[in-house]
């Protein structure tokens, strides 16, 4: 333990910095290193030491600590509160003086990368560690992360490293830095930016963009003010606010000079703003990227005055995935939208070390390098490139390396958080491949090794009873559809597969697939995917061999699709398991899609009908199959106009079989209808509406007028063209009687 003594150099040197520091707006991190008794007594010392201008006895410097942690609080007096670090989101907007931040036991990667954003100028990161020699170093399950998170501490310049009965660092202060400047200009900037979205054109959203601390927020709720008080009276402007939650956007309100009992001025959840259209003059969206981009996209469809703005580098990793993703929205539902990037940072200095640091330890601002035009651009996707596994060793002692690799990885997905590049280096279930050429990292796949599990797990998963982590290919397949000896089988799970933007559409992805499924083959018994379905993504795995098998139910919160499981079987048994699997779907998908898939689109209910009725069944063969009766019914119905109601299972099973036939002589209007009304029971009226249809019908009565004409042609003609002699025969009977 420390002597008097020691602690008091400590905590005077911390005083001293922090009063330096508020000078020169600079933030700062101190690392306390030892036994989680010795780090929190030295820590609540130095949180309830005095502060020239701050008082600890007040309720607010109270208020203006907290302890992020995975244990109780270890303060007894409640004068430090502690949170679990699963919860730091909901203390997003808000600001600190002091964060302890607790690494001993369950590091969260995400809490540190959102906690260190609301520490405000002259404040401190308090980072309180094991014993730094041995931190991360076990023998049984040693921690990548961890020793790249250490090095990068100890060689921080500008970051003091304390260890219980260990020498003192240099514990000097600069004297009297110069007075740190702040630029308002960026913000004012944006601030009329925003304005011009209410005084302007239609349909013309305003994008601000920047990493945190730069004032986004503020910028929205003072545009917010300056329109509310250029507005009369008579014309009083109303103008909505949402975000992540009601607390994240409070800088919004605070800058504002409003809370929410003003009528100006109101806070709504993204989800009820999605739903149901509200009235207001102008919505002010903060930090987008942390709502859904399905919410995103009906606010887009809702909405003509939008302001949005979100974080390019902040605790969600990396920005640029959601910045291309949002884009392709913008581009879809608006006229024209601009883009205003704050640069220069406002609550903290230019220069802030904390940011730096964060930035280093967390691989926030991780870019995608361009490539070299040291090749003609055919080269990249010929031959001539490389394939190889890349492990987490090499990643850390390469950080160009690890840069490219984590920069490619989380373009491709724009809810990248920190805690995927702690997962990354520290599970060993982890196979990274990398494809190259000329050295340059052209594409990367990442795959998750499962399965494998011993006879008594595998029961407990196909019970329910267990979901081992880790394993979610053999999960699905086991205890959602009933194969137990799925999870016996050695399955590797493509989790992301992205290519260099710049050479996008030249089938690097699929070289990638191939590399994995040589490179794997020997470990594996199958390759099996898990992803938000649409139609491109299930046309790039279909046209590589790989099978549906599994349609989640349930939408995600994040992208507003179902997720869809996919196989490619390497070995007999793999085989086995696939066409079961494949065959239940082809089953149970004409009562999904009546159900909980009804809002499916049709281009994919197609795709997912022909690939797992394998063309094992032609239209002709079904129609063989049916009894005499069954057959007049779909006569009756197509030539004598008799209501479709009373024969729904011959007439859902006939339309399936035709659209899993590619050459089943229909458009791909008369596909969907059949889809939509058929097989999904959509009202008449959607159906034409959504079908591409021409004629578009404005009430439900000649929307099903239309729908019966169309449905009917569409039986009458696949009867003809693949049973015509038997239909003239049936025909030719009801004729003579």
């Amino acid at each position: 333990m420390k002597t008097p003594q020691t602690g008091r150099l400590i905590t005077q040197f911390i005083s001293d910095l922090r009063k330096t520091s508020r000078l020169a707006r600079h933030r700062n991190c101190i690392v306390l290193s030892g036994s989680l008794k010795w780090c929190d007594a030295l820590s609540k010392e130095i949180v309830e030491h005095p502060q020239p201008g701050l008082s600890v006895d007040t309720e607010s410097q109270q208020q203006d600590t907290i302890r992020i942690s995975a244990n109780h609080p270890a303060d007894a007096s409640g004068k430090i509160k502690t949170i679990h670090h699963d919860f730091a989101r909901k203390y997003l907007g808000q600001e600190f003086d002091i964060v302890i931040f607790d690494c001993h036991q369950n590091f969260s990667a995400d809490a540190l990368g959102i906690i260190g954003g609301t520490i405000r100028a002259g404040g401190l990161l308090l980072l309180i560690v094991p014993d730094l020699s041995i931190w991360g170093e076990s023998v049984s399950t040693p921690s990548p992360y961890t020793k790249r998170f250490k090095r990068i501490l100890t060689s921080d310049p500008h970051t003091i490293c304390i260890g219980q009965d260990q020498p003192l660092p240099d514990l000097s202060v600069a004297k009297n830095p110069d007075p740190a400047s702040v630029s308002f200009l960026d913000q004012d900037i944006a601030v009329q930016a925003v304005e011009k979205v209410v005084t302007g054109q239609r349909k013309r959203p305003a994008v601000l963009i920047s990493d945190r601390g730069r004032g986004k927020s503020a910028a929205l709720g003072l545009a917010a003010q300056s329109l509310l008080l250029q507005s009369t009276n008579k014309n009083k402007i109303k103008i909505a606010v949402t975000g992540f939650n009601r607390q994240s956007v409070e800088t919004v309100f605070q800058h504002a000079g409003l809370d929410d009992t003003s009528s100006s001025l109101k806070f709504y959840p993204a989800e009820k703003l999605a739903l149901k259209k509200r009235k207001c003059d102008l919505l002010l969206v903060d930090e987008a990227a942390s709502i859904p981009m399905h919410l995103l996209e009906h606010i887009l469809q809702n909405y003509s005055r939008i302001a949005f703005s979100s974080t390019v580098h902040g605790y969600e990793g990396t920005g640029r995935g959601f910045v291309l993703s949002f884009s392709k929205l913008l581009n879809q539902y608006t006229r024209g939208w601009k883009t205003t990037r704050l640069e220069a940072p406002i609550r903290w200095s230019v220069d802030d070390p904390l940011e730096s640091l964060l930035f280093k330890l967390l691989l926030l601002d991780a870019e995608i390098s361009p490539l070299e035009q040291t090749a003609s651009p055919s080269d990249f996707s010929s031959q001539i490139s490389e394939a190889e596994l890349i492990n987490p060793e090499s990643l850390i002692q390469n950080n160009l390396l690890l840069q490219d690799v984590f920069g490619l990885l989380t373009q491709a997905h724009y809810r990248t958080r920190p805690s995927d590049l702690q997962n990354l280096l520290d599970n060993p279930a982890n196979r990274l491949l990398r494809i190259s050429c000329h050295n340059q990292t052209t594409a990367i796949i990442h795959v998750v090794m499962e399965g494998s599990l011993e006879n008594d797990v595998a029961i407990s998963v196909w019970k329910n009873q267990r979901r081992p982590k880790g394993h979610l290919i053999p999960e699905i397949l086991s205890a959602q559809l009933g194969l137990c000896e799925a999870s016996s089988l050695r399955t590797a799970r493509i989790v992301r597969i992205v290519t260099h933007p710049e050479l996008r559409r030249r089938g690097l992805g699929s070289m990638a697939l191939e590399a994995v499924e040589q490179i794997l083959t020997k470990e594996i018994d199958m390759l099996g995917t898990t992803f938000s379905l649409s139609a491109d993504t299930l046309s790039f795995w279909l046209s590589n061999r790989f099978q549906p098998v599994r349609i989640g139910i349930a939408k995600s919160s994040n992208t507003g699709h179902h997720s869809c499981t996919l196989l490619k079987s390497l070995s007999d048994d793999a085989a086995h398991i696939q066409h079961e699997a494949a065959r239940q779907l082809s089953t149970n998908i004409g009562i999904a899609l009546s159900r909980d898939l009804n809002t499916l689109d049709a281009e994919i209910a197609i795709a997912i009908i022909r690939s797992v009725n394998g063309h094992k069944q032609s239209p002709r063969d079904y129609l063989q199959t049916l009894h005499q009766r069954q057959y007049d019914d779909l006569i009756c119905l197509a030539y004598f106009g008799r209501n479709p109601d009373g024969m729904i299972s011959v007439l859902c099973n006939f339309v399936r079989i035709i659209l899993s036939f590619k050459d089943n002589g229909l458009d791909q209007e008369m596909e969907t209808l059949l889809v939509q009304r058929v097989l999904q029971n959509r009202e008449w009226g959607k159906c034409v509406a959504l079908s591409q249809s021409s004629a578009r019908p404005q009430d439900r009565t000649q929307g099903k007028t239309q729908g019966m004409v169309q449905l009917r042609n569409i039986i009458r003609s696949s009867l003809e063209k693949f049973d015509s002699e038997r239909a003239i025969e049936r025909l030719a009977h009801y004729d003579s009687t």
